[in-house]
């Protein structure tokens, strides 16, 4: 080969040296770039993305058993079912409103709840004379289904003023108190003495009374005595009635709380 056609050869092959050249810094160069605008990444663990800004409140929280709020329902404690059974003395007659009759006021300063069995007329051993009107014993089954926790029985006196004798009478208080025991196991159950009006009580109501007192306690009871708060006092009575009037109730209900807690 001529001086001329090497001069030639060594240029093309500079001029082809020169391009791979360029190519290769411009390559170097975009590879720079492509790490300068990719900054490293963090493991999973310590991202900024995995790391959860606590507040000081949630830091208190998660240091901390958590504690439930309590409802309503279970922050009030339950209150006491109380079952009331007797007579029209029980069931308010002569009151103004069956909010004033003496269970209800008791209910409502010891914290019961009251459900009331009465019926005016009747008693341990008699429906009375009164349509519907039935004996105790013929409501407790009814009774029984409302649970109560305490249940009362308070009456007499429309007994001994029926034409049953001693005998059937004290038959009737005896089933009484048998079947409460019965149908509620574990209830409280609590007799009230037979009452009587602003007169003087008759000689008989002192047998209901024994029978009454007896017989409860045998099924494990409590007798409880509130004496006679209307005997001698006219003006607790209704007019023409023989019944408490809204003051007799609460004498009545002042009664039955004081000897309740003695």
């Amino acid at each position: 080969m001529d001086r001329r056609g090497l001069t030639i050869g060594v240029a093309a092959l500079s001029v082809v040296a020169l391009v791979f050249a360029v190519l290769a810094l411009h390559h170097a160069s975009g590879l720079t770039q492509a790490a300068a605008a990719t900054p490293p990444s963090f493991p999973a663990a310590l991202s900024a993305t995995s790391v959860p800004v606590v507040s000081a409140s949630a830091t208190t929280t998660s240091k901390s058993t958590p504690t439930a709020t309590p409802s309503a329902s279970s922050s009030v404690p339950a209150r006491p079912v109380v079952a009331f059974l007797g007579d029209g003395y029980i069931g308010g007659d002569g009151a103004t409103s069956r909010a004033l009759r003496w269970t209800t006021l008791v209910s409502a300063d010891f914290g019961w709840t009251e459900k009331n069995f009465a019926y005016g007329g009747t008693g341990y051993s008699t429906g009375g004379k009164q349509p519907g009107g039935i004996p105790y014993t013929a409501r407790v089954a009814t009774l029984a289904a409302a649970r109560p926790s305490i249940v009362i029985v308070a009456g007499g006196r429309y007994d001994i003023q029926s034409s049953n004798g001693p005998t059937q009478i004290n038959a009737g208080v005896t089933a009484t108190f048998t079947a409460l025991r019965a149908a509620l196991p574990n209830a409280t159950i609590i007799a009230e003495n037979p009452l009587w009006s602003s007169t003087k009580p008759p000689v008989t109501l002192a047998l209901v009374t024994a029978d009454v007192q007896a017989a409860v306690a045998a099924v494990d009871g409590r007798y409880l005595d509130i004496g006679q708060p209307l005997v001698g006092a006219p003006t607790d009575v209704a007019s023409n009635r023989a019944l408490p009037n809204d003051a007799g109730y609460a004498a009545l209900a002042k009664a039955f709380e004081t000897a309740y807690n003695s």
